[in-house]
């Protein structure tokens, strides 16, 4: 009673995540556009993760933070949406060797 903690994890991840798709609907609507582009928006809009939260690297690999952290207030005024949201370069189930 009366305290906090600092918690990580998809536990936590997960309801952050789903509460931002809800603010953004809310702002944006529910259309089709914006349902299927909200990925991307919050990928392309994300904040790289900085030494001070990490292990002092200036910064940190994609396999570590992924696209960021979500910026919420970015991805809901953002007026260019860039697609794809990311690059696949070992796309071994579709490999073309030329």
């Amino acid at each position: 009673m009366g305290s906090y903690a600092v918690l990580s994890g998809t536990s936590m991840a997960t309801p952050f995540v789903a509460g931002s798709y809800a603010l953004l609907l809310q702002v944006k609507g529910k259309s089709k556009a914006v349902t299927s582009s909200a990925r991307n928006l919050f990928q392309t809009t994300a904040q790289i993760i900085s030494s001070s939260k990490t292990d002092g690297d200036p910064l940190q690999t994609v396999t570590q933070q992924g696209a960021g952290l979500i910026n919420v207030h970015d991805a809901i005024f953002s007026t260019t949406i860039v697609s794809p949201g990311e690059l696949v370069l070992n796309d071994t189930a579709h490999f073309k060797p030329k």
